[in-house]
């Protein structure tokens, strides 16, 4: 990545960023989207050193036809991977086996994901809200790879693991497929026949891609304790304290946040700030109070995409995470008579003005965002098709 130094005037002062900006180690100082508010703070950075990415022109040095480039949205490489999964579960579903193949086209979507959380990782955590019609089998595993993404970035662990912790991810509930999506539907108690499969899943699931040819430790040792807890209450081999390895609580907690997300038969789902409030309850008791903590700080009370009411009665969308978790950036799409915004408007919830009174569940204006226009991958408009 080469870097080249902001200049004051690239920057202005009360809108938002229209790219990452870096320090010059190329580590990541502020978001896209973020807000510089006054003329000391911009000061402040320039005097420190602020960087942003720019394309080395070698490519076009070369003679060749100057072909327009276009890169896809990560909602687009997110919805891809979502397509391949469920080709994949259903293959592996009717084969009965995992096949080499198979484990190349994981390894290949897991790379996919990656791709969408560096282009936008707030986009990205944004596909865990916004409304998604895959199943439930498929989307799960996404949502919790996104949410392993995150929390591995920030633990600086390198690319390899990273893959590895994903396809783990994508790969922990493969020995029950089936009952899975039947559970996500089946609004009574478990019998006792479910209740035992569901216990012997996570060894099935080694089994099953061990004679696969799988010899990674961190992707199977992933997959056998994802669902062991701290207390000692978790399966197959009720793990306690320090023996529940890092990656399988980072598994868990992913595992936790988009389960209580995500509508079920019997429920509606937690909105965003509830769940993170059940995590941060959990800590200490299902997963270390240190990851507990540094998940909340990461994707914040409000994550991208959330639905939020301002306290001047507006109606917006998370854009982008803030500074503090309760403080993103908005998009405001709903006036206070109830009218759609012609275009959504940047709000900084820092600001007092614009600050959160709640998060709300979206209504039907909501269903069909224009998410690539939010995301200003697009210059169209209204927000609300």
């Amino acid at each position: 990545m080469e870097l080249k130094r902001f200049e004051s005037a690239d920057i202005e002062i009360g809108k938002p960023l229209s790219q990452d900006a870096f320090d010059e180690n190329g580590g990541l100082v502020l978001q896209k989207g973020h807000v510089i508010e006054t003329e000391e703070q911009l000061k402040a950075h320039l005097e420190r050193g602020l960087f942003h990415r720019q394309a080395a022109p070698a490519a076009l040095e070369t003679g060749s036809t100057q072909e327009q480039i276009t890169t896809l949205t990560p909602f687009e490489l997110l919805d891809d991977a979502q397509v391949r999964l469920a080709h994949l579960f259903d293959d592996i579903t009717a084969s009965c086996t995992i096949e080499e193949r198979h484990v190349n086209e994981i390894t290949g979507l897991c790379k996919t994901l990656q791709e969408a959380c560096n282009e936008d990782m707030d986009a990205a955590i944004s596909y865990l809200i916004m409304r998604n019609a895959a199943r439930y089998t498929v989307k799960h595993p996404v949502h919790n790879a996104i949410i392993c993404e995150l929390m591995t970035r920030n633990l600086k662990w390198n690319d390899q693991d990273r893959l590895s912790l994903l396809a783990a991810v994508m790969t922990s509930n493969i020995g029950m497929i089936e009952l899975q999506e039947d559970l996500y539907r089946q609004g009574k108690s478990l019998s006792r026949e479910q209740s035992t499969e569901i216990h012997k899943h996570p060894e099935k699931a080694v089994e099953i891609l061990a004679k696969a040819g799988i010899r990674d430790r961190l992707w199977l040792d992933s997959v056998l304790h994802h669902h062991e807890t701290l207390d000692g209450r978790g399966y197959p081999h009720m793990l306690k304290g320090e023996t529940v390895p890092l990656p399988s609580q980072i598994i868990k907690i992913g595992d936790i946040y988009c389960a209580k997300t995500t509508e079920r038969a019997y429920r509606t789902p937690l909105l965003p700030d509830k769940a993170i409030r059940v995590i941060f309850l959990s800590r200490g008791r299902d997963i270390e109070a240190s990851i507990a903590e540094m998940f909340v700080k990461l994707i914040g009370l409000y994550p991208p995409g959330t639905i939020v009411r301002l306290v001047n009665g507006e109606i917006a969308i998370v854009i982008r995470r803030g500074e503090k978790a309760h403080c993103p950036i908005v998009r405001s799409i709903i006036r206070l008579n109830g009218e759609a915004h012609h275009l959504p408007l940047w709000r900084d919830c820092s600001n007092n003005e614009y600050a959160i009174k709640e998060a709300v569940y979206p209504d039907k204006r909501m269903v069909k965002l224009n998410k690539h226009l939010l995301w200003g991958y697009v210059d169209a408009d209204p927000a609300i098709k």
